[in-house]
């Protein structure tokens, strides 16, 4: 699990096929439904985190334990898919269809001994999720690692995963005769199987990043994992194998491409991929989903940008459903145009005055108070994933002079206001438009997402580069430390 998480990390940064197979799965908008009863939970965490890589938008959320040990949460789906659970310690792989209710009964003390303990699931689906319960107990799929670096060839790296991929196979097989489980579940098994190895393709393109050495695109071998292969829609790890491919072999993989970027010529780049795409890959869901993929990477980066080029490219997305989150996305930015407002609302004539009054505003809220602030954007990864430590850390200062600010940067409102609503998120939450966000990126001269500061209960940025919630016993330490003086 620590290498899928770790695969997840590095695609944030890394931006002709075979025929295949294909399935009769439709993209269907609808909220599956997990909630459960926590056991043993009194000195434990009392939040549950669940993500994955989704078709529309990756799934980073977080149910709250109540007193009781009860928790629910709605998850956005748009195929049948496997969501991630992580507890304490412990991981669970749940299978969820849009519309579908599951009820887990959670041990605490069995998440926090086990990387993949026992739990109890029922509910409209729940045959599929006790086969992925059972299979990571019998096996653990993440004990292989692979060899990469400049002693290894792109040849005998895919002819190691091509190995390990029968011997996995094998495991798979063995376990359905003792176990007997669902056609269903075969299906998504062989399928994370395949595509979990194809992530391992990330590890090996990565090395060569990071050491600034040439790119061995070639290691994109889609004879060994397609990328047409719209039955595979079942495992998040397809969906991530098609980001990294979308990433390296139209973006990364083009030195023309590449180029345009550098020279501010971004319209220009994404044109060339978009038509390069379109022109190369087979039709079906799989080649719909990379050309969502790509115009969501622009709709991030300039909405002037994704308007112009949904205008030209949008029609060869045949599936409706991708087709009108697009438009959504579309009237949403016309509509944020139309208003021009943040959620201070301050209405001031000057721009320096809304980020004085903002200071202004929180220092008269918690004078006194150390105030610790979280700097993010909903679609970082990284800043998502801090979410259920942050809500821990929240709870454990809960009634000390502590105060948590979150200032939100490099978003769309709207999705903003869902993800704060969504996630529990804890503390003050601000949102800032593009221009607020270059005054006060200039004045507290941070360079990334997430990124943490402290100020003193005297009103002083002491710490500009602060710990992260997930640092545990770090912040906590610091945090402590600051209200004793």
């Amino acid at each position: 699990m620590k290498k899928l998480l770790l695969i997840s990390a590095i695609l944030s940064v890394l931006m002709g096929c075979n025929s295949s197979e294909k399935t009769d799965i439709e993209l269907v908008r609808g909220n599956a439904i997990v909630e459960g009863k926590v056991s043993n939970f009194e000195n434990s965490s009392k939040v549950l985190r669940f993500f994955g890589s989704s078709v529309v938008v990756d799934i980073e959320q977080t149910a709250i334990i109540d007193s009781l040990g009860n928790f629910r949460t709605e998850i956005e789906l748009f195929t049948p898919q496997d969501v991630n659970l992580k507890y304490e310690i412990g991981f669970a792989d749940l299978y969820l269809k849009p519309n579908d209710s599951l009820f887990l009964e959670i041990d605490a003390n069995l998440f926090k001994q086990d990387r993949y303990p026992y739990y109890e699931v029922s509910g409209s689906n729940p045959s599929i999720t006790e086969n992925m319960r059972d299979f990571l107990q019998f096996h653990d799929p993440n004990s292989y690692e692979p060899k990469y670096g400049d002693s290894v060839s792109v040849e005998e790296y895919l002819s190691d995963l091509e190995q390990q991929m029968i011997v996995e196979d094998s495991v798979l097989n063995e376990f359905s005769k003792q176990y007997n489980p669902t056609e269903e579940f075969m299906n998504w098994a062989k399928k994370n199987t395949t595509y979990g190895f194809a992530n391992y393709l990330i590890l090996y393109f990565w090395y060569f990043d990071i050491n600034h050495k040439q790119y061995k695109t070639e290691i994109l071998n889609t004879d060994l994992f397609p990328v047409d292969d719209d039955s595979a829609i079942v495992s998040s790890l397809y969906k991530l194998h098609l980001n990294f491919y979308l990433g390296t072999n139209y973006f990364k993989g083009d030195s023309v491409v590449t180029k345009l970027f550098e020279e501010k010529d971004a319209v220009g780049a994404y044109t060339k991929m978009f038509d390069r795409l379109i022109k190369i890959e087979r039709q079906g869901l799989s080649k719909d989903i990379m050309l969502y993929m790509m115009f969501n990477f622009v709709y991030r980066s300039s909405a002037e940008d994704f308007l112009l080029l949904f205008s030209s490219y949008g029609t060869h997305i045949e599936n409706q459903e991708l087709v009108n989150i697009l438009q959504e996305k579309k009237s949403g930015i016309n509509t944020q145009a139309n208003e021009e407002e943040t959620i201070l609302d301050l209405k001031l004539t000057t721009k320096s005055e809304t980020i004085e009054k903002f200071w202004e505003t929180v220092f008269s809220k918690h004078k006194d108070k150390i105030i610790y602030i979280d700097i993010w954007a909903t679609w970082c990864g990284p800043c998502r994933s801090e979410i259920p430590y942050a809500i821990d850390l929240h709870n454990y200062f809960e009634g000390k002079p502590i105060a948590f600010v979150n200032l939100c940067f490099a978003s769309k409102k709207d999705d903003w206001e869902k993800f704060i609503a969504k996630n529990n998120i804890k503390g003050d939450n601000y949102f800032f438009n593009e221009e607020e966000k270059v005054l006060l990126k200039n004045e507290l001269n941070f360079t990334g997402y997430p990124t943490y500061m402290i100020i003193d209960k005297k009103g002083n940025l002491i710490n500009k580069n602060a710990p992260r919630p997930s640092s545990g016993d770090e912040i906590i330490n610091i945090l402590n430390k600051l209200i004793e003086e």
